[in-house]
C-alpha cells in the first residue's frame, strides 16, 4: 500500500462534505420560506448539477435527504 488510495477517499471526503453544504444551504433557504420539500429537492438538484459537483442520479438521492433533514428541524 503507498497510501494513494487514501488520498482518492480524502478528496471524495472532501467533494461529499461541500456536497452537503451547498445542498443544505439551499434546502434551508428553500424550506423555511415556503415550506416545499419537493420544490427544495429540486431546487438543489438543478444547484448540484450547475456546480458539477456530484452525477446527476446522486445529485437527486443526496438533495432528498437533505431535503428531508433540513425539513425535520
Amino acid at each position: 500500500m503507498d497510501g494513494s488510495c487514501k488520498e482518492g477517499k480524502d478528496k471524495k471526503k472532501e467533494k461529499v462534505s461541500k456536497l452537503k453544504k451547498v445542498a443544505k444551504k439551499v434546502a434551508k433557504k428553500y424550506i423555511e420560506e415556503k415550506e416545499d420539500r419537493k420544490k427544495a429537492v429540486k431546487k438543489i438538484v438543478k444547484k448540484l448539477k450547475k456546480e458539477e459537483i456530484t452525477k446527476p442520479k446522486k445529485a437527486k438521492k443526496v438533495a432528498k435527504k437533505v431535503a428531508k433533514k433540513v425539513a425535520k428541524k
